[in-house]
């Protein structure tokens, strides 16, 4: 219906919105109706097809279900409802013409009255009402077909983006986790490291000597306690003094859990009072037993006694 001329362009838009919508829903509540209809020649029928028959006559002259914006899957099931209807009239007039119909006058009027071209495509025989049903169940059949490729491909994109999230979330964590990980490795090594460096404070005598063995102005400490200790370091290599004339050796490159590996330079019979390197790998000791020895640091035995 034409709107008035200071309409706006928004309210013929919802004008045409809104009628579509009603075409939409009379399309879908008749073809459930006409499912339901009784036999051609109850009257009640016949007056329900009428009804049908003028409304879908508007719905054609209207042309709403014919322009690019008609949903498709309305449009498909208007065709099969326009073909059903077409048939039942030629069925129902062929009836009529045998035997009657007791009906009112206007729905025998409307059943007999000739519509515009393609309004109905098989109002005009049963084998060609027959056909037009068949092409239009047909072509419903197609469109619910697509329908369904699209709902799935939709669906299949849906699950893939929701796989790819799943696999960031998995990743995300795991990155966290490694991270997490690394700190507590970080964590623990400084502790490590706390509890080496108190263990070597312990271990080692308090007191330096130099290369002339002269002690320093420390309290000269050993070891394991008491007065006589010396200290000599060597790469990762570090040698005190013991007081039970023992040399003890610490690897610091092997230190675990707060722990080094450690030996001994077993050999002098009084107090070792001096360390001091020579070469590469040669150790000097000087004991209050009147000796020094030699030490090679590769097989931590003595060489030479003096």
């Amino acid at each position: 219906h034409a709107l008035g001329c200071g309409s706006t362009l928004p309210a013929v838009h919802a004008h045409a919105k809104q009628a579509m919508s009603n075409a939409n829903r009379d399309v879908k509540e008749m073809l459930e109706q006409f499912e339901q209809l009784g036999e051609i020649r109850i009257p009640a029928s016949a007056t329900r097809l009428a009804e049908m028959k003028v409304v879908l006559r508007r719905m054609h002259s209207e042309g709403l279900l014919a322009n690019s914006h008609a949903n498709p899957m309305t449009a498909a099931l208007y065709r099969v409802l326009t073909a059903k209807v077409g048939e039942r009239l030629v069925r129902t007039r062929e009836v009529m013409a045998e035997r009657g119909i007791a009906v009112e006058h206007w729905v025998l009027e409307e059943l007999l009255k000739k519509d515009p071209p393609g309004t109905f495509p098989s109002n005009t025989s049963a084998e060609v009402g027959r056909q037009t049903i068949d092409d239009a169940v047909m072509a419903l059949q197609k469109l619910l077909q697509h329908n369904n490729k699209v709902n799935d491909s939709k669906q299949s994109a849906m699950d893939t983006e929701l796989q790819a999230e799943e696999s960031a979330k998995a990743e995300e964590t795991e990155m966290l986790r490694i991270v997490n990980a690394e700190k507590v490795k970080e964590q623990r090594l400084k502790r490590l490291a706390g509890r080496n460096q108190e263990f070597m404070d312990s271990a080692l005598a308090e007191a330096v000597w130099d290369t002339t063995c002269g002690p320093s102005s420390g309290t000269g400490k050993g070891a394991g306690g008491g007065q006589g200790g010396a200290v000599c370091m060597h790469g990762d290599l570090v040698m005190c003094a013991v007081n039970d004339s023992r040399i003890k050796v610490f690897d610091l490159d092997s230190v675990t859990f707060g722990l080094c590996k450690e030996c001994y330079l077993e050999g002098h019979q009084g107090t070792v009072t001096c360390l001091a390197m020579h070469g590469g790998s040669t150790v000097v000791s000087g004991s209050l037993d009147s000796t020094l020895r030699m030490w090679d640091l590769k097989t931590m035995e003595c060489q030479v006694v003096l």
